[in-house]
């Protein structure tokens, strides 16, 4: 900008244009002595204009000028940009939002159907879907009272089947375990779209059901339909509150979804599962197992409580028994079958032009 105010007044006033080129006074006539300085003087005029001209012609920047300035707001920009990364980077490392591996890796999903003892596994559900699908019989009850939820809420506390984290045959079984069990107690781990359908369950068919959500960081609303809430994450909660669970509860995981030293997940499955009471009904969400490994869509996501279930299984899972593998029920027409007169409901179809479930029930033995 100084190179420019140089240019200015380098040329002010008019230091370039000579006396004699400046036009005399002219006398009015009708009054003698006196200049005509109303008049306009169409000399001086063309002078000061090409004065004017030379003077926005000078200081006017040059293309290279121009060009230059371009770049150097797009380096600032780009540094601006680079500063708030790297200050991101900086609070997510802080917080642990960010780890440094020695080696590095990159998910890639595995084909379980190419591994052997995947076809005994598999061959294992197959021999049970006769369990699954009386169960799943047993639903039917409830069904009347499920095709009163809306296709999506207009209350913030309600339950809907199109949303994108609770996929309909988890949501119908969540809702039917409670209507057909009715626990105590139905204690969930990492609360949302699940917290509203196992409410209203407990409202339709459950009353004395008491929901308790542990979550640190949950929806605003669903502090409202909660009867006790732990606001903290599930591996700082007091170990005492786990030594009270009877059988006659229901827990369901689907917290961080990741396996870590004293992550939730972790501390779920080597210090909490193994206190649970004979004959305790429990889920874990985001498990496709025996079908397939997590989708290639999640890589980003970085999900491991599913290889935490498969070790669990194929070390026999202390006893437990699997009631109900949602993905394996949403993967097959004869099992989900059973849910086809749900499925064609205006307020339902929707949310079933993809049939999927991602729960896992078991039972421990």
């Amino acid at each position: 900008m100084s190179r420019y105010l140089s240019r200015i007044r380098a040329h002010l006033p008019f230091k370039n244009v000579s006396s004699e080129k400046l036009p005399q006074p002219v006398e009015d006539a009708a009054s003698p002595g006196k200049a005509a300085v109303d008049k306009p003087n169409a000399v001086h005029e063309h002078v000061l204009i090409d004065e004017l001209t030379a003077v926005q012609e000078s200081i006017a920047p040059t293309d290279r000028e121009i060009a230059l300035a371009q770049e150097n707001h797009e380096i600032r920009e780009e540094l601006t940009r680079a500063y708030r990364l790297v200050d991101d980077l900086v609070a997510k490392t802080a917080t642990g939002k960010i780890v440094e591996f020695e080696y590095g890796h990159l998910p890639k999903k595995r084909d379980y159907g190419s591994l052997p003892h995947m076809g005994k596994t598999l061959s294992w559900f197959v021999e049970n879907e006769g369990r699954f699908s009386e169960l799943i019989s047993s639903f039917d009850p409830f069904f009347s009272k499920a095709s009163e939820i809306e296709d999506v809420a207009v209350n913030s506390t309600d339950p809907s089947w199109r949303n994108p984290w609770f996929p309909f045959v988890d949501a119908i079984t969540t809702y039917c375990l409670i209507a057909f069990y009715k626990p105590k107690r139905y204690i969930e781990v990492g609360s949302g779209f699940s917290t509203k359908f196992a409410r209203r369950a407990i409202r339709d068919f459950s009353p004395t059901t008491k929901l308790i959500s542990i979550d640190p960081y949950p929806r605003d609303e669903i502090n409202e339909i909660c009867d006790e809430t732990m606001r903290v994450p599930l591996q700082d909660v007091d170990p005492a509150f786990f030594a009270t669970l009877t059988a006659d509860d229901i827990f369901f995981l689907d917290s961080s979804h990741r396996v870590d030293q004293g992550s939730d997940v972790a501390v779920f499955f080597c210090e909490i599962l193994p206190t649970f009471p004979k004959n305790m009904i429990y889920g874990v969400h985001d498990i496709f197992y025996p079908d397939q490994d997590y989708p290639v869509e999640w890589l980003d996501r970085h999900y491991s409580e599913q290889y935490m279930m498969m070790t669990y299984l194929f070390g026999g899972a202390d006893g437990d028994q699997i009631i109900m593998p949602c993905h394996y029920v949403s993967q097959r027409p004869n099992l989900y079958g059973k849910l086809e007169s749900l499925m064609g409901l205006p307020n339902i179809a929707p949310a079933t032009s993809v049939v999927l479930g991602l729960s896992l029930w078991m039972r421990k033995g």
